[in-house]
């Protein structure tokens, strides 16, 4: 007699980000996974940035938490930033569809390009 194994369908729990990467500013902390909360500073003239974030498993849905709009692993999307501060929350939601992480990312982008005009100035001083 035959035996026959029995494979379990097993559903994945892992809600996290791989990697996460803007097209323009700085990131602080620099990107860890486990890390949930980030800083992003821009020039005035970024006024949209594309932003990249890639989840830890294929499985994982990840959505813009302001628009619940689904945006693809690994593919960049278009995000505009106002002057002042704008937050972006990342919502990972895993394939048992229980696990959920937000990643929130608060961008700033001033209101001018101060430090060029400070150098504009000094030069005509």
């Amino acid at each position: 007699m035959k035996k026959w194994k029995k494979w379990k369908n097993e559903i994945a729990s892992d809600s996290s980000l791989s990697s996460l990467t803007f097209s323009n500013g700085l990131l602080t902390p620099v990107f860890s996974s486990g890390n949930k909360v980030y800083s992003l500073g821009l020039g005035n003239t970024d006024t949209s940035i594309t932003v990249t974030a890639q989840s830890t498993s294929n499985a994982a849905v990840i959505r813009i938490g302001s628009s619940n709009t689904l945006v693809s692993s690994g593919v960049g999307f278009s995000y505009t930033v106002a002057v002042g501060s704008n937050v972006l929350n990342l919502i990972v939601t895993a394939q048992d569809a229980v696990t959920v992480s937000t990643y929130s990312i608060t961008i700033t982008r001033p209101a001018c390009n101060c430090y060029l005009f400070i150098c504009l100035f000094n030069m005509f001083i």
